[in-house]
């Protein structure tokens, strides 16, 4: 019977375990994807800007 307590106790233990990796994991996601989002939108910001000064769409032919 003590074999049967042991191994529900390590299954408890690797349940917490995974909880906490998934818990880094997903917050460790979610900063790549704002730090990726954030440089996204600074190069979409930099080719407006580009876009404007140059008044590269004002000589585009239609």
């Amino acid at each position: 019977m003590g074999t049967n307590v042991w191994l529900v106790e390590r299954q408890h233990q690797r349940v917490e375990e995974w909880s906490v990796f998934m818990n880094e994991m997903c917050s460790k996601s979610a900063a790549v994807d704002e730090k990726f989002d954030d440089e996204l939108q600074k190069v979409a910001n930099y080719y407006k800007e580009m876009e404007n000064k140059f008044h590269i769409i004002d000589d585009m032919p239609k």
